[in-house]
């Protein structure tokens, strides 16, 4: 028992400190194995829950989208409790065999730490021991209903590590040894109840073609990315001249090789409070990656900066996640980690002014200060 307790918090350990990577699949099957800590939740005094249970399952899981997943297991739990009753201590001890069908609900599949929600049904063969009543030793059967929150840890694109929290409300009120028919538990009911804390890992056996819901990128296609010698380059100068705000007319999109120190990028543009780049970025940020290949031994630091719309504490959190979203854009199309680094500067350094809508426009900016 020390020994599960142990692998138990060594798990909850990893999923609180692990990184991992993004779901990429569509759909895909997984197989799951792990440890639960079952406890009853809905018994009355004089029977009390006990502490000496233990139990595991196996599952079999088929995601059918990003979100959505349906998960057949089988479980295994041993619960005991305690009936004080004419001064005498009877430890009644159940051993349940379940299995069960949850449909889950993935709330954040793009994390890293991916929540999500279940809900379900089983059925279950039990045995009671050292019944506090007689006439309810021995085998029998009932069914559950399930509800549940849980978390996925991804350590690689085909391993998963979770913790699961589920409560299972049966349909019989004996699973505690003796017929109690008072209401109880978290619907107020006459059927006993108990809850799991789960454990344990999913390993994706088979998966469907890849997802690009997890793209950090908005409006880019596959044709883009790959083929960017069809870009028009004469567009793109000319959006450039047309955002160029009057108050700074010496600011450029990108320098003409060979690079100066420094430059912006007029024209990569984000969603309002946003990470995410707009369509218009791309043909610049690809027009950058050209230089960076033909100058491979530049190192270059991606800067993020906003207008000074919001706290200052908010605009450098924002401005940080833009720099790296540009800075793993940069990367994604062959540019080396080891050349970049990423630094937010919130409203710091404006080059426009913040009272025009202009000047805000042209302050929400990237820019490449060349280190090397």
């Amino acid at each position: 028992m020390k020994k599960i307790k142990i692998l138990f918090y060594a798990l909850f350990f990893i999923l609180l400190t692990g990184t991992s990577y993004p779901q990429l699949a569509k759909t895909s099957w997984g197989l799951g194995i792990g440890f639960t800590y079952p406890r009853f939740t809905a018994v009355t005094p004089p029977s009390h829950s006990a502490y000496n249970n233990y139990g595991g399952y196996i599952s079999l899981q088929r995601n059918f989208s990003e979100h959505v997943a349906f998960r057949l297991s089988a479980n295994y739990n041993h619960l005991e409790s305690k009936y004080d009753g004419n001064s005498v201590e009877i430890k009644q001890k159940l051993g349940a065999f379940t299995g069960d069908l949850d449909l889950m609900y993935y709330l954040l599949p793009c994390e890293v730490i991916s929540p999500y929600l279940l809900g379900g049904f089983g059925g279950m063969i039990y045995n009671i021991k050292n019944a506090p009543q007689s006439g309810y030793n021995g085998n029998s059967t009932a069914y559950q209903f399930n509800m549940g929150v849980g978390g996925e840890l991804k350590v690689s694109s085909s391993l998963n590590i979770k913790a699961e929290f589920t409560y299972n409300l049966g349909s019989t009120n004996d699973l505690d040894g003796r017929d109690n028919v008072v209401l109880k538990g978290l619907f107020n009911t006459t059927a006993d109840a108990y809850a799991r804390l789960s454990v344990g890992i999913v390993y994706l056996f088979s998966k469907g073609e890849p997802s690009h819901l997890c793209d950090l990128y908005e409006g880019v296609t596959k044709t883009i990315i790959e083929k960017p010698e069809k870009i028009d380059y004469s567009k793109i100068e000319e959006m450039i001249k047309k955002e160029i705000p009057k108050e700074q007319p010496q600011v450029v999109s990108v320098p003409a090789p060979p690079p100066k120190q420094h430059w912006v990028l007029i024209g990569v543009n984000f969603n309002l409070n946003s990470a995410k780049l707009k369509t218009e970025s791309y043909p610049v940020l690809l027009y950058a990656i050209e230089i960076l290949k033909n100058n491979p031994d530049m190192k270059v630091q991606v800067s993020g900066y906003t207008d000074n719309t919001g706290s200052e504490k908010y605009n450098l959190k924002l401005s940080q996640r833009r720099a790296e979203t540009v800075m793993n854009y940069l990367v994604d199309h062959g540019i080396s980690q080891d050349r970049l680094t990423a630094k937010g500067f919130g409203e710091a350094d404006p080059i426009a002014t913040n009272k025009t809508s202009d000047g805000r426009g042209a302050n929400r900016r990237i820019e490449f200060k060349i280190l090397k």
